[in-house]
């Protein structure tokens, strides 16, 4: 099984670009991880086709929260706008067409929470606006890396 998931950076990386999973640079989780027999490139095809036309997203900061089972992530909240939900769902329903195993299904659709997890490198405060223009599929296969296999482009 492949093992995927995928965000959307607040800077731009190069397709391939690797990552220590611990040391993310600063994104908007778009899908928690999800597995699947199919190839990346099934994949990033069924994305690209769902999201052809979509329109470029644009949200706030709305809040700081704490997440996580014990509530000691800090995380910066983002304003759920119409069209946020809708390339969440619209991606989740793409994944969904494909069969795709979710390994946290209870956090997608009506409970979807747009956050961007705080690292000291972070420089947003609420209200500031941050703009969605792609999203990448990341390869989680590796237990201490991650690598960008596709970024796909909001219209």
């Amino acid at each position: 099984m492949n093992s995927f998931g995928i965000v959307t950076f607040l800077q731009e990386y190069p397709t391939n670009f690797e990552f220590n999973k611990d040391l993310r640079p600063l994104h908007i989780t778009q899908m928690d991880t999800f597995t699947t027999k199919k190839s990346p490139n099934i994949i990033i095809n069924s994305l690209q086709a769902a999201l052809k036309d979509f329109p470029v997203v644009s949200t706030r900061v709305e809040s700081k929260q704490m997440l996580g089972p014990q509530k000691n992530i800090p995380v910066l909240k983002l304003e759920t706008t119409a069209r946020l939900k809708l390339l969440h769902e619209t991606i989740v329903g793409a994944m969904k067409n494909l069969n795709v195993e979710f390994k946290r299904p209870f956090i997608l659709g009506n409970n979807f929470l747009p956050h961007i997890t705080i690292n000291p490198s972070l420089n947003l405060q609420i209200n500031d606006k941050t703009i969605i223009s792609s999203i990448c599929v990341i390869d989680k296969n590796n237990p201490n890396t991650r690598q960008i296999i596709a970024t796909i482009k909001l219209s």
